[in-house]
């Protein structure tokens, strides 16, 4: 059970506030925080207990691959997703199993 995406990524206060106040994992929809560097930056807020991320949005596999590793550095599991086509979600998929720091991979 987690509370996904109540707020938009970037309402980094509200999520903080909502983290703060329930008992269940708080994860973000991953779509809006589409920069390596931005996503280092969420990680320090203490706005999540878990991260998502997609290799289409954050600009590829290796700073998807960097994101899963600031997110277990950061002692948090980073979830990926993929609402692309074949080869997007076999990207993403080949990054969720080959990483070992994420419990789902969220594909319509």
């Amino acid at each position: 059970t987690w509370f996904e995406a109540p707020l938009p990524d970037w309402d980094l206060t509200g999520y903080r506030t909502l983290t703060r106040a329930v008992d269940i994992p708080v994860i973000p929809s991953g779509n809006w925080i589409q920069d390596l560097s931005l996503f280092e930056e969420t990680l320090k807020t203490g706005a999540w207990n878990t991260t998502r991320t997609d290799a289409t949005i954050l600009g590829g596999i290796t700073p998807a691959q960097k994101a899963v590793s600031l997110s277990a550095e950061a002692g948090m599991k980073c979830e990926l997703m993929s609402w692309g086509y074949t080869l997007p979600s076999a990207a993403n998929l080949h990054l969720m199993l080959g990483c070992g720091h994420c419990s789902y991979y969220e594909q319509p």
